[in-house]
């Protein structure tokens, strides 16, 4: 019955964005569930999120990405009381439209695999200006106008550990965990990475250990076996 249901709520959830996208409509409602720190979702994939007990929620948005993905993404942050944010979680669910079958996702070759509940996440780090201007239309966009709008302000220089999970071969469907933090308490400066390379020292050290420590910051509890 658990998976009857399951199946259901990935049907509907596909036929709505179908009529989303013919009807010509970008902003779309998100499935997933959140409570306190947990957000769960019932469908591609199947599992629940676990954050640290101090993050707060600050909200949601799907749409359909450069118009090829259904892109949901939930944002939480760790701030203080002047909702200066310290470190922020972006969760997000991404797929391939149904209409455009032949579309797959490509890892960056040489990028390093970790497994996180026995689901294989490919990781990278990277640090930037909190100030740049996001593409148009991009997911960064997206999850700084949610930040602003609920008045959060990120530090001035951030770095980060992404992790995505690809759910199935072909690589259509994903899942992309990352966890931004402030710059400032590592003792460097956007100015004085920037002169190495990605693959050179003080940041290839950096790097590592932010992934290691991120990747302990969020736990996984597969609810069904299918990935």
């Amino acid at each position: 019955m658990a998976a009857m249901k399951r199946v259901l709520s990935s049907l509907l959830a596909t036929l709505a964005l179908t009529t989303c996208v013919v009807a010509g409509a970008q902003s779309l409602k998100p499935t997933r569930v959140v409570q306190g720190n947990t957000i769960t979702s019932e469908h591609e994939p199947s599992l629940r999120i676990d954050l640290p007990p101090s993050v707060k929620y600050v909200g949601a948005d799907r749409w359909v990405l450069y118009d090829v993905a259904d892109a949901e993404v939930h944002i939480f942050v760790e701030a203080d009381e002047r909702k200066r944010v310290q470190r922020m979680y972006w969760i997000q669910f991404e797929g391939y439209l149904p209409s455009l079958p032949t579309l797959t996702y490509t890892p960056s070759p040489g990028q390093q695999t970790m497994e996180i509940a026995g689901l294989a996440f490919y990781t990278r780090a990277r640090f930037g200006l909190s100030a740049e201007v996001p593409k148009v239309g991009s997911e960064t966009e997206r999850v700084n106008k949610l930040l602003a709008t609920n008045g959060y302000t990120l530090p001035a220089e951030m770095m980060n550990a992404r992790f995505i999970h690809y759910l199935e071969e072909p690589k259509r469907r994903e899942l992309m965990i990352i966890v931004s933090e402030d710059l400032a308490p590592s003792g460097y400066t956007h100015d004085t990475l920037i002169k190495g390379t990605p693959t050179t020292e003080p940041w290839i050290s950096i790097s590592r250990r932010l992934i290691e420590a991120s990747s302990k910051r969020f736990s996984i509890q597969r609810t069904s076996l299918n990935k």
